[in-house]
């Protein structure tokens, strides 16, 4: 429960909320931090889809809003960097010097 959260928060200064949830619950989670105390100071990460289109997108910046000052909300897509993390593994496993040095 967010009760129960507020309580493992403890006395955390800036709490970090990262939520990897279906759009369609970030205003209910949003609101039970809020009203837990969970929110106060604390930075909310929404990760990606954020909302179905333009009007739905803007409706959940409202709500964010609501309860987080802009400054604390961060909105990110965690696949954007995934591609060139790939191609730095793959080429550290794909050169024969690199892989040599990492098996030592």
């Amino acid at each position: 429960t967010f009760t129960e959260l507020r309580k493992q928060l403890g006395d955390a200064q800036r709490p970090l909320h990262y939520l990897a949830i279906p759009p369609s619950l970030f205003a209910v989670v949003s609101e039970g931090l809020a009203k837990s105390g969970c929110a106060t100071n604390a930075r909310l990460v929404v990760e990606k889809p954020f909302g179905h289109n333009r009007a739905t997108a803007q409706e959940l910046n409202q709500v964010l809003r609501q309860y987080f000052p802009e400054e604390n909300i961060f909105r990110i897509d965690h696949y954007l960097g995934k591609e060139p993390v790939q191609n730095i593994l793959y080429t550290r496993f794909a050169n024969p010097i690199a892989r040599a040095k990492r098996f030592r």
